[in-house]
């Protein structure tokens, strides 16, 4: 959120020429793009770490598993996205209606408020087959975690000793087909599905690189301060390619600070720093969601009555650091409040799609029986 909301404040066009405020400093350093981009990076480890972990502990056990989990993998996913498309419709048609020459006129969204846009969201082939839907870039990342949520599955499944030769065959055939059409527009998901495998394995690997937690923590510290010195500038337009080797260089020590978190007594499991994670965590996802599309609108609305002026061609000053705060804190509010009514109901969500899908398959079922029973009548 920080990552997207700094340069609709903050240019930091002075920051190497002027002397700065202590403020500004750490603003600048905290706010660029590679920690933003690590917080990525970060999300796609911890969820093939508890989604894919969960999928393939399952399958090594053989134990029948995939209606529970695709029930509980659309109404995640659902819950959130649908009422969130409507957020973001709402505030980029209020936006684009109030606010003139503002944010929303920037080339990066040129042709990306037709409805047209939206049932291709909504079946998460945003950046692969189709454009995000208005302000809503971020969701680019959630296509890549629902394809990878129904890729990963389907190819292991041949594993799986519970399951007839056919089965998995035409599991891991799905699995082939669907990552083939899902890479084939040269997207970035074949990269981050990989980067979401390494959570996954992380899941079930015998031993830590690093015994200590603290000390596997700050080696992935110091990698992740190191790539936001270097990777960047001269450096990552004469060699691309440090981009992505970076990202699973944190990637990998990322999920070894978890697999070391696994065999380890660890101060965030218990207590109040437990119970403030548990928090934070309830309204992550809604969070991640709707926030492009109400720091736009606020942001455009600061810059609408306080003038195009305001914004600042070097860095900003302390009425531009206190608006920034503002801002941030009501987006959290809204979040926060947004997801008591979509994500806290995630649970009641899936007893009604559980129960559903068991009425139609005990339905089925009957029909299948009764015309079993209508041909043994017959013979």
């Amino acid at each position: 959120m920080i990552g997207h909301e700094t340069p609709l404040f903050n240019r930091f066009g002075g920051m190497m020429i002027t002397p700065q405020s202590t403020t500004n400093y750490i603003w600048w350093f905290f706010s660029h793009f590679q920690f933003a981009h690590f917080a990525v990076i970060g999300f796609f480890v911890i969820s093939g770490f508890l989604v894919g972990g969960n999928a393939l502990t399952a399958i090594l056990q053989d134990k029948a598993f995939l209606k529970s989990y695709l029930i509980n993998r659309v109404t995640r996913i659902y819950v959130v996205l649908i009422p969130a498309l409507l957020v973001t419709f709402t505030f980029d048609t209020l936006g684009r209606a109030l606010f003139r020459k503002s944010f929303y006129e920037h080339s990066l969204f040129d042709g990306h408020f037709g409805l047209n846009l939206i049932p291709p969201n909504l079946l998460n082939l945003q950046e692969i087959y189709s454009p995000f839907y208005g302000t809503s870039a971020p969701l680019w990342s959630l296509a890549c975690e629902f394809w990878s949520y129904i890729v990963f599955p389907l190819l292991l499944l041949p594993l799986h000793r519970g399951l007839s030769w056919r089965a998995k065959a035409a599991a891991f055939t799905a699995g082939v087909a669907l990552f083939a059409a899902l890479c084939a527009p040269q997207t970035l998901f074949a990269f981050y599905f990989l980067i979401w495998v390494m959570g996954a394995i992380a899941r079930i690997v015998t031993r830590p690189l690093l015994k200590s937690p603290n000390l596997a923590l700050a080696l992935l510290i110091v990698s992740v301060v190191v790539t936001r010195l270097t990777v960047r500038g001269p450096a990552l337009a004469a060699v691309p390619q440090l981009q992505q080797f970076a990202d699973v260089l944190n990637a990998f020590l990322f999920a070894n600070v978890i697999v070391a978190l696994r065999f380890n007594s660890s101060p965030f499991r218990d207590g109040g720093v437990a119970e403030i994670n548990r928090k934070l965590a309830d309204f992550s996802y809604s969070l991640y969601a709707v926030h492009n599309a109400v720091v736009f609108f606020g942001a455009c609305a600061i810059r609408y009555f306080a003038g195009e002026e305001w914004m600042p061609d070097d860095s900003a000053g302390p009425l531009h650091i206190f608006a920034f705060a503002c801002l941030t804190g009501l987006v959290m509010a809204f979040a926060y409040g947004f997801s008591r009514l979509t994500e806290a109901r995630t649970e009641d969500a899936r007893r009604a799609l559980r129960s559903l899908v068991d009425r139609v398959t005990a339905t089925h079922g009957r029909r299948i029986a009764d015309k079993m029973a209508a041909r043994e009548t017959v013979l």
